[in-house]
């Protein structure tokens, strides 16, 4: 687990596929690599690794399929900058919120402006995801915990503000639109909105099968949860 306030913006000194298996390095630097051990979890850039092979303070990872598939993982470069976080401890003070490290989906930067000192991020989200995302809620962005500012749902796009703090913590200070960057939505609201969805669905079939509501009336519902959640019924 881990709390989206990210230690650092480290560097990849190695990274390339051997058929579908990614290998990563990354240099930690002695402060975060202390006491790291092999089999301890860390994650790079929101998504959680295992740690194979420790040189010095340089940590290689081994990235699976279903990881390199889902992340942005594949388009990096060498010498590119990737945020850490270590996991989490029982001492460990939790400033942002619980992350497991799964990451969701990709999300593309959409626009960045800057206002006063003050970064705004707009982020576009596959139309599947934005349900889940909600004004003054929860969302992780390559691993950090920010707040929804912002959303425009008409073009699937969510907006963050970031303090000079985060961009100078952080990588997301470097990024440009057209990046990708890795998304992990909150566990306790995607449950929840699916939980509420399938159970508008049964209920809603339910009473259309007992003849208790007209097809009228249940198409009717049925869209309007759709509209909800952007997610089509039958």
């Amino acid at each position: 687990m881990f709390t989206g306030i990210v230690q650092g913006a480290r560097p990849i000194t190695t990274f390339y596929m051997d058929y579908s298996i990614g290998r990563l390095a990354v240099d930690l630097g002695p402060e975060l690599s202390q006491n790291l051990e092999i089999g301890c979890s860390i994650s790079v850039d929101g998504v959680c690794l295992t740690a194979v092979r420790l040189t010095d303070h340089v940590v290689d990872f081994d990235i699976i399929k279903g990881t390199l598939e889902r992340t942005t993982i594949p388009h990096y470069k060498v010498g590119q900058l990737v945020n850490v976080e270590r996991s989490m401890t029982q001492t460990t003070e939790i400033g942002g919120h619980e992350l497991s490290g799964h990451v969701d989906c990709q999300g593309k930067i959409a626009n960045i402006e800057i206002m006063d000192g003050n970064t705004v991020i707009d982020v576009e989200l596959p139309p599947l995801w934005m349900k889940y995302i909600f004004a003054h809620g929860f969302v992780a962005v390559n691993g950090v915990s920010l707040t929804v500012s912002k959303l425009d749902k008409q073009n699937y796009c969510f907006s963050v503000w970031l303090i000079p703090e985060t961009l100078r913590r952080t990588n997301l200070g470097k990024l440009t639109p057209g990046d990708l960057v890795n998304i992990e939505i909150h566990r306790g609201v995607q449950v929840l909105v699916d939980t509420i969805e399938d159970a508008v669905e049964r209920v809603l079939t339910s009473a259309l099968r007992n003849g208790e509501l007209d097809a009228k009336h249940v198409q009717d519902l049925l869209g309007a949860t759709q509209k909800l959640f952007g997610k089509q019924i039958s």
